[in-house]
């Protein structure tokens, strides 16, 4: 309901336009009748409502909520010929609710959104959503007795006295366990009656596979239903119209849990936007004297305005914006001790994401479904980011910033040049430990996509019936090939070299360690040992790659820098991993006047090696494993 508040949607019908007023009736009378044609609720008298009220049963009163549709709709351009949709909703209220009951309902993950995206194209499949009609009303009866009275106004049937209470028979719009309670019911449906499998990593994921090929994807968010599927199963699909009652189903063109997707009915390509919340941002209003000083200190109001400009901004970066990813890390980390200047950041931020409100994640079909590679994409910003601590109420400077890609991709990630993606997920954020070296900051990030794109893999590998619940990491990582990219020559070393020499960083050297255990496993094995061979197996479930830094698509990720290198590769998905002729000039240049520098120095000849990338402080090469 807040959320409604705050976009300006609900409508009161007391303080409505009388042109509102006049609509709201038939809305309710629609709300009303679906009460009685699923049967929700029990009529009863008064006197016997209140002998079971006396015995303790909970009464709640109800209310109407009462929203417009269509607001998303309306521009300034358009208000004469705009038309409102409104729906009436009669709930409880659960905010007075005393019983203690479960109340989680499990929902899709963006990362499996981007899935099912994937798989859509990859597949040549049409994307389609539906919604469940009156889902609470279709959901496991309730198991307790809950007692409702009337909302001020009554309901609209001459049947029902003012007097009248109602027994719930199924969970009510607004009480705490009613989406729990449909959940259930759903799960319940997609696993035993459709005979689909709820997926080992993702909850509210739904997969069916026939000889380890993926013939049906499924999501669920709340009532509202995502799938990709093959013609030949569609009989399965079927099976859920026959239990529970849908609304229209959409493809093509449609909103799903606030995002537009489109696809292209020729090509199969599917976009991913978050436009029509994008286009409503609002910068923070400040008048022009205010600007002057970008150091003072943020008033409470202020500091307000902000948070709600950054939850906003956050929502849409996670959902399918990475460019705005670093810029929107960087507010949340000062918005408790925020100053002018960064108010001033935040409308740049709001403005940029409005200018460029079509952008989004694209996925275009090429990927092979059944013989994929999966890429972990990382780097880290040394140093460069501060944290707030709420023990001092102060910003902590020296925090390392990390960017992570986690992509689908062909086999030419592993080594060769021109690789074709889907991006399925991304993060920056600020790594909480102080880093003392690039090299740390960049292996800790290392570290952290890795057990992204473990636990990506194992989702995966259990879509195709590749998975022993009792060993997924060993049975997950002999299915699929997973690459770990970085422009940090130091650690991909130290990670790939026989024998890890002594860190004086014990954590750093845990960080390695655990890293190339992975990095040295064998199909079928859970973990490698490197202390056992002479070298790196010629086949292992990992493999470190080294990428110029010219070429690192994540650095946007890391720092504020312009994304158009980034935003390429991802609308494209494609990413051409050859060393630049020019970078490899500039660190042939690099290489000599270090060279020229330390013979000046010592007067004596010094021989040119390493590649120049993640220098230490005195202009010497980073190496991982020295004392």
């Amino acid at each position: 309901r807040r959320t409604l508040r705050s976009e300006e949607r609900e409508l009161v019908y007391a303080k409505s336009a009388p042109d509102v007023q006049l609509g709201l009736p038939e809305a309710r009378a629609k709300e009303w009748s679906n009460y009685m044609k699923f049967k929700t609720v029990k009529i009863l008298p008064q006197e016997e409502a209140l002998r079971l009220i006396k015995d303790w049963v909970e009464a709640l009163p109800m209310q109407w909520i009462e929203i417009d549709k269509n607001k998303h709709l309306k521009t300034e351009s358009n208000t004469e010929t705009y038309v409102p949709k409104f729906r009436s909703r009669l709930v409880a209220r659960g905010d007075l609710e005393k019983a203690q009951n479960r109340t989680d309902s499990p929902t899709a993950d963006v990362d499996v959104i981007a899935l099912i995206c994937s798989f859509a194209s990859s597949s040549c499949l049409v994307l389609k959503s539906k919604d469940v009609t009156n889902a609470y009303f279709q959901s496991e009866p309730l198991t307790r007795l809950l007692m409702l009275r009337q909302p001020p106004g009554g309901v609209p049937d001459d049947n029902v006295k003012e007097t009248d209470f109602f027994l719930a028979r199924v969970p009510i719009y607004g009480t705490r366990d009613a989406g729990r309670g449909f959940w259930k019911r759903l799960r319940g449906l997609l696993a035993d009656t459709c005979g689909l499998k709820e997926n080992f990593v993702f909850e509210a994921f739904y997969t069916y596979a026939r000889d380890n090929k993926v013939l049906i994807m499924v999501a669920t968010h709340v009532d509202d239903i995502l799938m990709a599927y093959f013609d030949e199963v569609a009989h399965i699909i079927d099976l859920m119209g026959r239990e529970l009652e849908f609304g229209s189903e959409e493809e093509y063109d449609f909103r799903f849990c606030g995002k537009e997707f489109f696809q292209k009915s020729e090509t199969f390509e599917i976009t991913v936007k978050c436009k029509a919340t994008t286009v409503k941002l609002k910068e923070i209003e400040m008048p022009p004297r205010r600007c002057a000083n970008r150091e003072a200190a943020c008033s409470r109001t202020e500091i307000e305005d902000l948070q709600s400009v950054v939850g906003s901004l956050s929502w849409i970066a996670r959902s399918c914006r990475p460019a705005i990813s670093y810029r929107v890390s960087a507010l949340q980390s000062v918005q408790r001790k925020a100053t002018v200047g960064d108010l001033m950041e935040a409308n740049a931020v709001v403005r940029y994401t409005r200018d460029s409100a079509d952008d989004g994640m694209v996925f275009k079909p090429g990927l092979d479904w059944d013989n994929l590679v999966l890429g972990s994409v990382t780097d880290a910003g040394h140093a460069g980011e501060v944290e707030y601590i709420s023990e001092t109420e102060e910003l902590e400077p020296f925090r390392s910033q990390g960017g992570m890609f986690i992509i689908l991709a062909s086999k030419e990630l592993i080594d060769g040049e021109d690789v074709f993606f889907h991006l399925i997920s991304y993060q920056s954020a600020t790594l909480r430990r102080v880093c003392r070296s690039t090299v740390q900051a960049e292996t800790y990030q290392i570290q952290k996509g890795v057990e992204h794109a473990d636990r990506l893999r194992a989702a995966i590998a259990d879509c195709h019936d590749r998975v022993d619940r009792r060993n997924w990491e060993a049975t997950a990582a002999a299915f699929m090939h997973l690459v770990w990219l970085t422009d940090c020559e130091s650690a991909r070393a130290a990670l790939s070299r026989p024998v890890l020499g002594k860190i004086t960083d014990k954590r750093l050297a845990i960080e390695l360690s655990a890293l190339r255990q992975s990095l040295w496993r064998c199909p079928g094995d859970l973990v490698g040992r490197p202390s056992l061979a002479a070298s790196r197996p010629e086949v292992t479930t990992d493999s470190v790659r080294w990428i110029d830094t010219d070429i690192m698509i994540v650095d946007p990720m890391t720092e504020n820098e312009d994304p158009a290198k980034m935003l390429e590769a991802v609308n494209t998905n494609r990413w051409n991993l050859a060393q630049p002729i020019e970078s490899l000039a500039k660190k042939r240049l690099k290489q000599r006047q270090r060279s020229e520098s330390k013979q000046d120095k010592k007067g004596t000849k010094v021989d040119v090696v390493g590649d120049g990338d993640h220098d230490n402080a005195d202009g010497t090469a980073q190496n991982a494993d020295t004392t």
